[in-house]
């Protein structure tokens, strides 16, 4: 789940409330992204737009900015050099699972006005009763090779194999499938089976618990850290967020693998 899906244990625990600066900088992709790659964790190619003074809020009311033009010139030339399709997102979210709507751009034909403000609403409605979560910052990302083995949602959100482990006090707290059960409501016995395929987790040797202790002495305090793997078998860090805002099983302590403590 990206941070879309990244809520707190109770929606009295944020919504409606003013969100607190020091959290949502470290959230941003534009704090742990840089971390990532100079300590050379594997991550999709990634560039990183500011907004500037173009009004994006305004997309929200069906108004486009006055500075459109030379905001979506950037994005295009970043989507044009990341290579096609790619992944849009804010520094914040994605929206991933309304997926052909927001954070999927097919090729250079595809709108990328429409995109932007899906992700602009999404933006406002994640606190819809406080601040808006940010999009001062802009990214385009490599759009990785998956396995997808079903798609969901109402965006047709390509379904492929995730893990998220959770890392604190520079070690590996534990790890789960990125994809709950409760994530997908009326899955047919065929699809059940394709879900579980991809729930496995690699086995305790694999690289990526390396990979991930490793990112632990980097990021102090508590962390998820979201791994994707593409079609070849490779595991890709794609997301970090703040634990405290991340989606935890709710039955972890009773069933979670834990590595280390």
């Amino acid at each position: 789940m990206s941070k879309d899906t990244k809520t707190p244990k109770t929606k009295e625990d944020f919504f409606g409330k003013p969100l607190n600066p020091a959290i949502e900088q470290l959230n941003s992709l534009v704090y742990w992204y840089p971390v990532l790659k100079q300590i050379r964790i594997p991550t999709p190619k990634t560039l990183i737009i500011y907004k500037g003074q173009c009004e994006l809020g305004m997309l929200a009311d069906g108004q486009p900015p006055p500075s459109w033009d030379n905001f979506e010139k950037r994005l295009r030339e970043a989507m044009d050099e990341i290579g096609y399709p790619c992944f849009l997102r804010t520094g914040q979210l994605a929206n991933k699972h309304d997926w052909n709507n927001s954070c999927f751009i097919k090729d250079d034909k595809e709108s990328i006005k429409s995109h932007v403000a899906n992700l602009v609403e999404t933006s406002f409605m994640a606190n819809i009763a406080g601040d808006p979560v940010s999009f001062d910052f802009w990214v385009v990302r490599e759009m990785l090779n998956t396995k997808p083995v079903f798609t969901h949602f109402h965006g047709n959100m390509p379904i492929a194999r995730e893990i998220r482990l959770f890392i604190k006090g520079g070690d590996i707290q534990c790890i789960h499938p990125y994809w709950p059960d409760e994530a997908f409501k009326d899955l047919d016995k065929p699809t059940k089976k394709k879900l579980k395929e991809i729930q496995k987790l690699p086995d305790k040797n694999h690289d990526v618990y390396k990979m991930a202790k490793y990112m632990a002495r980097f990021f102090p305090g508590y962390w998820s850290v979201d791994f994707l793997e593409d079609k070849n078998g490779k595991w890709w860090c794609t997301d970090m967020a703040v634990g405290s805002r991340s989606y935890h099983y709710p039955d972890c302590k009773k069933n979670g693998s834990i590595i280390s403590k």
